[in-house]
């Protein structure tokens, strides 16, 4: 993770600069880098719809969400998502249409969300998957090592269902054991069809 940060700074020539210190907080061409590492670089670019140049977000734990960025609606450049463990989701990029990708991560990237999960696994990122990025961007991606809340939750799920199973004293508490846990199951899927239709990006 350090190399591939380390990498990026030489590769991009202007990620040295913080937003709030630049003449313009959108970018001035595709070889600008903004770089996002606390709640005052959103404040500084709450404003932008398109982003001139590329956005790097290095949340580390200092970034809780992207609602600031609601207002963007374009990227010239790419887009990176990197080592930010308490963003939960993409809500405030939901506005977003286009990633042109004129500039690239490490020269060959133009969406790159990864190593938002952290050791603790009680935050992450979630629901990157429920974006559909081919109507977006048309560069190469990559994503992995974020958090799937989906796998944790049936898993958890599982445990609760063999407990009931196995401590269930009478065919009425197991039953209702069993009812719970397809509360347990349904509420999930619930949720994620509602998330589904909240963030899902959209020509």
């Amino acid at each position: 993770m350090i190399f591939n940060l380390f990498i990026s700074l030489i590769f991009s020539n202007h990620l040295n600069y913080s937003v709030p210190f630049r003449k313009n907080p959108c970018g001035s061409g595709i070889q600008d880098v903004l770089y996002i590492n606390k709640p005052i670089d959103l404040e500084y670019i709450s404003n932008c719809t398109y982003i001139n140049g590329s956005l790097f977000i290095n949340g580390d734990y200092n970034i809780n969400n992207l609602n600031k960025l609601s207002n963007i609606k374009g990227i010239n450049g790419y887009l990176s998502i990197y080592d930010s463990h308490k963003i939960k989701n993409l809500k405030g990029l939901h506005h977003l249409k286009k990633i042109k990708g004129s500039n690239k991560y490490l020269l060959k990237y133009g969406l790159t969300i990864k190593y938002n999960n952290p050791i603790d696994n009680n935050t992450g990122l979630c629901y990157y998957d429920k974006v559909y990025w081919d109507k977006i961007i048309n560069s190469p991606i990559t994503i992995f090592k974020n958090k799937k809340i989906v796998l944790n939750v049936i898993k958890d799920a599982k445990v609760v269902l063999v407990q009931v199973i196995y401590y269930a004293k009478s065919v009425e508490s197991l039953l209702q054991g069993v009812h719970v846990y397809l509360n347990v199951i349904m509420e999930h899927y619930r949720k994620e069809i509602y998330v589904m239709k909240k963030y899902r990006m959209k020509n």
